[in-house]
C-alpha cells in the first residue's frame, strides 16, 4: 500500500515525496524491523519509542510515524502525527482493509467478569454453531489470549496493540470467522488500541474503585470510569448490570439512539435472575437459577460458585438472545461452560474441590473466598501469594482476607521477579492476627501444590489464588513456564495411588 494512504488515513503529516512509496508492513518493534516496513515511535509508561528510530533505520527501515521530528538520515520519511498510537489504530485498520466491518464485534467491559463473560459468549456462539457446523463461528481476544478457529496465540495485553487487532480481524474474516468477541480494557481506550472501532454490543459488568489505578494506568478514578464508557459511546446496542452503580452512567454514554438491555438480581431488569441455588458435586461448585425476560423463562446452570457467576451467565445468555440463539442451546452451553484461571475446577481427588482462580488483590480474594463458604466446605484451604517489586501494601491484606475465610493458609509465591519470596512472604504474613497460626509458608509454588494435594481432606475445597490463566512465573525478570494444573494433576496421581 502507498505511504500516501496510510497517512491521509491517519490525519499525518509527512513530506510529499515520500507518499508514493510502497509500504510492506507495520511495526512499532524495532527488533522486528526491516525494509519496507513502516515504523511506529510509540509512547509507552515505561519506554519510549522515539529511541528505537535510529535501531530501527539501521534494520533497513526507511519510513516512520512519529510524534516529534528525529535524527535520522534525508532518505528517511517522517510522518508526524499528534498521536502515534492513534495512527497505529487509523493506519492499521487501512492496511488490512477495516476488517472490523465484516465481523460482528462484541465488547466486553468491566473491573470484574470481563473473561467469564466474554469466554461464555464465545462457548454458546460455538455451541449453537457448532449444532449447524461450524464449530468456529466466533473468535475470542482477551486475557488468555487470541482464539481463532481454536488456535490460541498468547498476547502480553488483555486488548492487544491495534495492530495485533486489526491483523487478527483480517484473519478471522479470512477464515469464516463471523463473530469477534473481545475483552476491552480501560487501558485499550487510554492507549488507542480500540480507537475507531465500532462495536455492534457493548457488555457492562461491573466497575469497582481501587484497581487500576496508579501512575502506570489512571490517574483518577474518573478517568478509569469514563475510559470504560467509551465502549459504550461507540456501540450500536448494549447489555448491562443493573445491580451496578454505574449502570445509569454506562447506558447514558450510548450514542443518540442506540438501546440497551438490562440483567439483575436486585434491580428491576429486562432480563430478571430469580432463584438462585448452590450446587455442589464431588470435585465441583456452581449455581443454578431462573432467568426471565419478557414471556420467557429459562432454567440455567453453570460450573462456577457465587452470585457474580449467575450475573455473568446472564450477561452472556442475554448477547447471545439477542443475536438469535435458541434459549435451549444457550442453556447447554452454558452447562458445560468454563474459563481458563477464573474458577477454573481442575479434576485432581475424587473427594475433595480444587479451583485456579486469578483472585491476586484483597477484593478479588474475598469475593472468591465468600463464595466458596457458602458451600460449606469440611475446610476451606487458601494457596496464595504476591507479586514482587510493587504492590507492598497490599500483602497485609491479603492475609487479612484469608484469614476470615479460609481455615488454612498456604502463603507461597506468585510472580517475585527480582524480589526474594521470603521478604513478600513475611509482609504477608504480618497481616496475620497475633496468636494466628493457622498457616504455612512454602517458599517454591509447586511445592506448595504438592504439600496442598497431599493434605486435601475429604470435602476440602482448595482454592489456588493469583495465578489463574498464567502459565509462568514472572523470576529474575523472566518469565519461567510453570502450569499450576500441570502441578496439580501431577500431585494428585502421586497421591491418589
Amino acid at each position: 500500500m502507498e505511504l500516501g494512504r496510510l497517512v491521509e488515513a491517519a490525519g499525518g503529516v509527512c513530506p510529499e515525496k515520500f507518499l508514493r512509496r510502497n509500504i510492506k508492513g507495520l511495526v512499532y518493534d524495532s527488533r522486528e524491523a526491516g525494509p519496507g516496513l513502516l515504523f511506529f515511535c510509540l509512547v509507552g509508561a515505561k519506554h519510549d519509542g522515539h529511541e528505537f528510530a535510529a535501531d530501527a533505520y539501521l534494520r533497513g527501515c526507511r519510513d516512520f510515524v512519529c510524534e516529534r521530528q528525529l535524527e535520522l538520515p534525508p532518505d528517511a520519511s517522517q510522518t508526524i502525527a499528534a498521536n502515534s498510537r492513534q495512527a497505529l489504530a487509523a493506519m492499521a485498520a487501512e492496511f488490512y482493509g477495516h476488517p472490523a466491518k465484516r465481523l460482528t464485534l462484541i465488547g466486553v467491559t468491566g473491573t470484574k467478569g470481563k473473561t467469564s463473560v466474554a469466554s461464555y459468549i464465545h462457548q454458546i456462539l460455538n455451541y449453537s454453531a457448532g449444532l449447524r457446523g461450524n464449530p468456529h463461528i466466533a473468535a475470542l481476544v482477551g486475557t488468555n489470549g487470541i482464539d481463532i478457529r481454536g488456535v490460541v496465540t498468547p498476547t502480553p495485553n488483555t486488548t492487544p496493540e491495534s495492530l495485533i487487532l486489526h491483523r487478527s480481524f483480517a484473519e478471522m474474516a479470512e477464515r469464516g470467522v463471523k463473530y469477534a468477541v473481545l475483552e476491552v480494557s480501560s487501558q485499550a481506550y487510554k492507549t488507542f488500541r480500540v480507537h475507531g472501532i465500532e462495536f455492534d454490543f457493548g457488555v457492562f459488568t461491573n466497575l469497582s474503585h481501587g484497581d487500576h489505578i496508579g501512575p502506570a494506568e489512571h490517574a483518577t478514578f474518573e478517568e478509569y470510569r469514563d475510559c470504560k464508557a467509551q465502549l459504550f459511546a461507540n456501540s450500536k446496542f448494549a447489555v448491562i448490570n443493573a445491580d451496578d452503580e454505574y449502570a445509569g452512567y454506562m447506558a447514558r454514554a450510548l450514542p443518540a439512539g442506540a438501546e440497551y438491555v438490562t440483567c439483575g438480581i436486585r434491580s428491576a431488569a429486562d432480563y430478571a435472575i430469580y432463584g438462585i441455588e448452590k450446587w455442589k458435586s464431588p470435585t465441583a461448585l456452581g449455581v443454578s437459577f431462573t432467568l426471565r425476560y419478557g414471556k420467557e423463562s429459562v432454567a440455567l446452570s453453570v460450573p462456577c460458585p457465587g452470585e457474580f457467576s449467575a450475573t455473568n451467565a446472564a450477561l452472556a445468555y442475554a448477547v447471545a438472545r439477542e443475536l438469535g440463539v435458541p434459549a435451549a442451546e444457550i442453556a447447554q452451553a452454558l452447562r458445560a461452560a468454563t474459563v481458563r484461571g477464573r474458577f477454573e475446577l481442575v479434576e485432581v481427588l475424587p473427594y475433595a474441590t480444587f479451583i485456579i482462580d486469578y483472585a491476586h488483590n484483597e477484593l478479588s480474594l474475598e469475593r472468591a473466598l465468600s463464595a466458596i463458604r457458602e458451600y460449606g466446605p469440611a475446610r476451606l484451604v487458601c494457596l496464595f501469594g504476591s507479586v514482587g517489586g510493587r504492590s507492598q501494601l497490599r500483602r497485609p491484606l491479603l492475609a487479612k482476607v484469608a484469614e476470615k475465610y479460609a481455615d488454612f493458609c498456604i502463603v507461597t509465591a506468585d510472580n517475585p521477579d527480582d524480589e526474594p519470596v521470603e521478604n513478600i512472604m513475611r509482609d504477608i504474613v504480618r497481616g496475620f492476627s497475633p496468636g494466628y497460626h493457622s498457616y504455612t509458608c512454602i517458599p517454591d509454588r509447586g511445592q506448595a501444590i504438592e504439600f496442598a494435594v497431599e493434605t486435601a481432606r475429604v470435602g476440602d475445597v482448595v482454592l489456588l489464588a493469583g495465578k489463574g490463566h498464567e502459565n509462568y512465573q514472572l523470576i529474575g525478570g523472566e518469565r519461567v513456564p510453570f502450569s499450576e494444573r500441570a502441578f496439580l494433576q501431577l500431585a494428585g496421581r502421586r497421591a491418589y495411588v
